[in-house]
C-alpha cells in the first residue's frame, strides 16, 4: 500500500511540475523571448507580392497542399511543399494537413492516379523553392516567418502556426 502511495505522489508531482512550466512558457510567449532551449517561432503561408488577395480558409489550405484544385480570385492557385526544415516539415503535417508524412504521400499518390491531380512540388532547398515562387505568381507556400521578413517581394498571407519548440 505504501508503493502504492508513493507511486501516485510522484506522479502527482511530476504533473504539478508539468502543469507550471507550460503556465511558465505561455506567459513568456508574449515576450518573444529565448526560454532556455525554448523558441517562439511562427509558421505563415506566403506568396509573390502581386498574388491575389487570398483568402484560404483551413479546408481549402489542406485541399491545396494535397493537390486538388483550389482556385484564387482569378487563377488556379499552385502549392509548393516546403522540406527544407525537419521542425518546419512535421508541424506542416501536423498542423495543415492534418496527416503523418507516410499518409500525406500515400494520399497525393492516390489523389495522382484516381483523379490524375498533379502532386505538389516538394522542395528541400530554401533557394529553389524562392526562385519556383517567384517564377510563378499563383504559387503559394510557407515557411518561417524569421524566414519570410528577410525576403523583400514576397507576402504574407497568413500565420499558419504559432509555437514553441525546443531550439534550432
Amino acid at each position: 500500500m505504501s508503493h502504492l502511495r508513493t507511486c501516485l505522489v510522484n506522479i502527482y508531482l511530476i504533473s504539478s511540475l508539468f502543469l507550471g512550466g507550460s503556465q511558465a512558457f505561455a506567459d513568456q510567449r508574449d515576450t518573444n523571448e529565448i526560454t532556455g532551449e525554448a523558441v517562439k517561432e511562427n509558421i505563415v503561408l506566403v506568396c509573390v507580392k502581386e498574388c491575389d488577395d487570398l483568402m484560404l480558409s483551413p479546408m481549402r489550405l489542406r485541399k491545396l497542399f494535397l493537390g486538388m484544385p483550389v482556385q484564387g480570385k482569378q487563377h488556379y492557385l499552385k502549392p509548393l511543399v516546403n522540406v527544407s526544415d525537419q521542425q518546419l516539415e512535421n508541424v506542416f503535417y501536423q498542423s495543415v494537413v492534418a496527416m503523418s508524412r507516410k499518409s500525406f504521400q500515400a494520399k497525393t499518390l492516390m489523389q495522382k492516379l484516381r483523379f490524375a491531380f498533379a502532386v505538389p512540388k516538394q522542395f528541400e532547398d530554401q533557394s529553389l523553392l524562392l526562385a519556383e515562387l517567384q517564377k510563378s505568381p499563383t504559387g503559394v507556400t510557407y515557411m518561417w516567418q524569421r524566414d519570410a521578413d528577410k525576403i523583400e517581394n514576397i507576402r504574407v498571407i497568413r500565420t499558419l502556426w504559432q509555437g514553441i519548440y525546443a531550439g534550432n
